[in-house]
């Protein structure tokens, strides 16, 4: 019952994507770093660029309409921890579920170190709404670099 596709509502899940022999310094982290309780819901690799200190890309993919639930929460909590293990900056992209709003108005970022950097239109469109749900955390590291 715990597997996306088990359940009744929409699957989703959080991927990055590699050519192969094209890895560019892509590296997979150590087993066991960081778990969570849904693993298909948030990737993490080390990516190394030569001539530059290396970082962690992450993808992450949050329970819908759920905001910030206790499973939420246990989804983003490995953002920090996986910063603090390993001692590396963080670029976390994906479909977080919610406005920025509901993240902006929790102390995450200031705990976790990390900036929310969210686009000025709305990412989701349905029917007869739109939303923003699709944006960036960064480590702090990162805000010299961010232009508004």
């Amino acid at each position: 019952s715990g597997h996306p596709l088990s359940r009744k509502q929409g699957s989703g899940g959080g991927a990055i994507l590699v050519r192969s022999g094209k890895d560019v310094g892509i590296s997979p982290l150590p087993k066991g770093i960081a778990t969570c309780a849904e693993p298909w819901r948030l990737a993490a690799v080390r990516y190394e660029t030569p001539g530059f200190e290396p970082i962690l890309l992450v993808s992450i993919y949050l329970r819908p309409v759920e905001k910030l639930s206790e499973a939420n929460r246990s989804l983003l909590a490995p953002l920090g921890i996986l910063q603090h293990e390993t001692g590396l900056p963080i670029i976390a992209g994906g479909d977080l579920n919610m406005d920025p709003s509901f993240i902006l108005k929790t102390d995450f970022g200031e705990r976790g170190r990390f900036n929310l950097i969210a686009p000025a239109k709305d990412t989701h469109y349905a029917k007869k709404t739109a939303s923003k749900i699709d944006y960036f955390l960064i480590s702090v590291a990162f805000h010299p670099l961010v232009k508004e």
